[in-house]
């Protein structure tokens, strides 16, 4: 932050979710210092909700370098699985 600046004044604000946007981002969850389990049970929550919200919109997930082929593994849909292919894309940074 500028001291005595404040973000407004730069052009900066933080939307309502409401608000219209063309794209949700989501963090994955991985430290398991933060999450139980090594956080595969809210791995496969955040993988619903990525579902869930791709069908609206498209979603990008940002994950380490390290947790990049786990994370590919649960939000990529599969074509075995016509009925569960998302509206728009997800993608995986």
């Amino acid at each position: 932050m500028i001291e005595g600046v404040c973000p407004f004044d730069l052009g900066l604000r933080q939307p309502g979710e409401w608000a219209s946007h063309a794209n949700c981002w989501i963090g994955w969850p991985e430290r398991p210092d933060n999450w139980r389990l090594g956080a595969a049970p809210a791995q496969r929550a955040v993988a619903q909700v990525v579902a869930a919200i791709a069908e609206l919109e498209p979603v990008t997930v940002v994950c380490s370098a390290s947790a990049f082929i786990q994370a590919c593994a649960l939000l990529v849909d599969h074509p075995s699985s016509p009925g569960q292919c998302a509206q728009y894309p997800v993608r995986v940074v």
